[in-house]
């Protein structure tokens, strides 16, 4: 990870929804494992990503690490990159998905929502 608007993330949804709330912005978690082929492919694509979207806070996060956040987003599909932003209620948004390491629909979803 070269983008410096990339950071792994350990927490749990409450934290997420801390994280994001301190982003200001629009938040990409990326939900991966270290065993999964897409995933690395989807890693090695993610810095350049990342650096045309400076504004944008790009989140990894290991499934087999953070289990309960994985299902507290019914994440059963990886890699899978949702993204989300705060509402003024200071609740957490999903505004859409991608599944699989597909830059296209990533692109076209940071297009949509950044």
């Amino acid at each position: 990870m070269s983008a410096s608007n990339i950071l792994v993330f350990k927490g749990d949804k409450e934290a997420l929804t801390q994280q994001v709330i301190s982003a200001g912005g629009l938040v990409v978690v990326d939900f991966h494992a270290s065993w999964c082929p897409s995933c690395r492919k989807l890693a090695q694509s993610l810095p350049k990503i990342a650096n045309e979207y400076p504004n944008v806070l790009f989140l990894k996060s290991d499934v087999d690490e953070a289990k309960d956040l994985a299902a507290a987003f019914s994440i059963s599909s990886i890699p899978h990159c949702k993204f989300f932003k705060v509402g003024d209620d200071k609740q957490l948004n999903e505004l859409g998905s991608v599944t699989g390491a597909n830059n296209t629909q990533i692109y076209q979803k940071l297009k949509d929502f950044a």
